[in-house]
């Protein structure tokens, strides 16, 4: 039986887990990652819009700037930063709803397995430890996760954890708690 703060930390029932454990995402968890991916293209589409949208107003701009009586220099100083980022926010533009456009993400299950470790993000720039998050390891598997977790999952119990890994990140799933070798 999982542990029911785990559960309800991680927002998973015993039906999740066991399909974690039979090697594939449950369908509550399919349409909660499809619901993800939902955002991430509304997201984009909008952010495509709103760069389509400022290239369009900087090439109004720009027109309206030539057939003006504007002094050279004005004119000179539109082509030389107008220009440029007319180009970039419509290749920007684009890009984001090109890739709005594209075929839904395949989310593929992963596990880990082994004791869990607790770190602190160290910023290297100037190596001020970073606080509101920690860093756990569990076996080779690396996880960014809240102040509260080690109360919940204590450092050197093993675990077998589920996650998904989205953007860089890995994100957990479902968890529970292996049996101390004693």
């Amino acid at each position: 039986m999982p542990d029911e703060k785990l559960m309800a930390y991680f927002k998973f029932d015993e039906s999740d887990l066991q399909a974690n454990q039979a090697g594939h995402l449950s369908e509550k968890q399919t349409q909660r990652l499809a619901a993800l991916d939902r955002s991430d293209r509304i997201g984009r589409v909008v952010a495509g819009w709103l760069c389509l949208g400022m290239a369009l107003a900087g090439l109004a701009g720009g027109v309206w700037l030539a057939f003006s009586e504007q002094d050279l220099i004005s004119k000179l100083g539109w082509a030389a930063f107008g220009l440029p980022c007319l180009l970039i926010f419509t290749a920007l533009g684009i890009y984001l709803l090109r890739t709005a456009a594209a075929p839904g993400k395949k989310y593929k299950l992963g596990h880990a397995q082994g004791q869990v470790r607790y770190s602190r993000h160290v910023m290297v720039p100037s190596r001020r430890t970073v606080y509101g998050y920690q860093l756990m390891h569990v076996g080779t598997t690396l996880f960014t996760v809240g102040n509260e977790l080690p109360a919940l999952m204590p450092a050197d119990a093993s675990y077998n954890v589920y996650y998904y890994s989205r953007q860089g990140s890995s994100k957990i799933l479902t968890a529970e708690r292996l049996a101390d070798p004693s």
